[in-house]
């Protein structure tokens, strides 16, 4: 493949990552929204800082861990605090800004939670589900299925479409036949999924690590050609990701609708009523 061919491949691949970066984007965003709806129609906290018990150690050893990886100095963390009025815990880092290694990790501590709540939903969903290996594996498959390179016909809606009406499929069968599993699952995802976006901050070290995650990317497109590309692969993971966590969103908002309906249901304030 001669070179202007490369770059024609690279940015085919980057406008497809790009596409797929929007969707992910478009998920937080939903995460976010309803995680405030939730925060605003609880006047009872208690419920959330239950969830909270799963869902933000998770998040908080994301950080630790990515932290470890790349070199950077853990002053300070919390992986929870019930009592707390504020953030229910934090990791205080530092690192050395001429680093290129500390740099990258930047992006990659700040986009932890995201990556650690992917990690932590595979798992429970290969434990506690029946047909979850399964699940797992046609996640990847179709994940890899999409074509990125020159002769790409690759619909994003029509893969998404596919995976959301098998995942039904699955949830349908496990709430019938497997119904205690189930409900296991379901508020352990509900946990993550509430927790698993990255913070303001997080998003703020993000970006000015993803520089050096460009360059990084970009160096090795034209050093070992698309071959292995790593944009290929970079579009694969972040792909099966945001249909996992579309998959979960559906889960999220079934439990948190659920729970706002019995909230309605034993609302204890009486209204006066004067019968004529």
């Amino acid at each position: 493949m001669n070179r202007e061919q490369t770059v024609f491949a690279l940015s085919q691949e980057m406008s497809s990552l790009f596409m797929i970066l929007v969707f992910l984007f478009v998920l937080l965003v939903l995460y976010g929204l309803i995680k405030r709806l939730y925060l605003k129609s609880s006047t009872n906290t208690f419920l959330l800082r239950l969830f909270g018990t799963i869902g933000v150690p998770i998040h908080e050893l994301s950080h630790l861990l990515f932290c470890v990886v790349f070199g950077h100095k853990i002053t300070g963390f919390c992986l929870y605090n019930f009592k707390a009025t504020g953030n229910l815990g934090y990791v205080k880092h530092s690192y050395n800004p001429k680093n290129f290694w500390h740099q990258i990790g930047r992006f990659f501590i700040g986009m932890a939670p995201l990556l650690g709540g992917v990690l932590f939903i595979l798992a429970i969903t290969e434990a506690l589900l029946v047909n979850g290996s399964s699940f797992n594996t046609e996640l990847v498959i179709f994940a890899k299925s999409a074509n990125f390179g020159l002769e790409s016909n690759f619909n994003l809606v029509e893969l998404v479409y596919s995976v959301v009406i098998y995942f039904l499929n699955v949830i349908q069968w496990e709430g019938r036949y497997n119904s205690l599993n189930f409900i296991v699952w379901c508020l352990l995802l509900t946990s993550t999924g509430l927790y698993l976006c990255p913070s303001k901050r997080d998003i703020q070290n993000s970006i000015f690590g993803s520089g050096a995650v460009l360059l990084l990317v970009l160096s090795g497109e034209f050093l070992f050609g698309t071959e292995t590309s790593l944009t290929l692969m970079v579009s694969q993971v972040i792909l099966g990701s945001s249909i996992l966590l579309l998959c979960s969103l559906v889960i999220t908002i079934s439990v948190f609708s659920l729970f706002l309906m019995l909230k309605l249901i034993f609302k204890r304030d009486l209204i006066p009523v004067e019968q004529q």
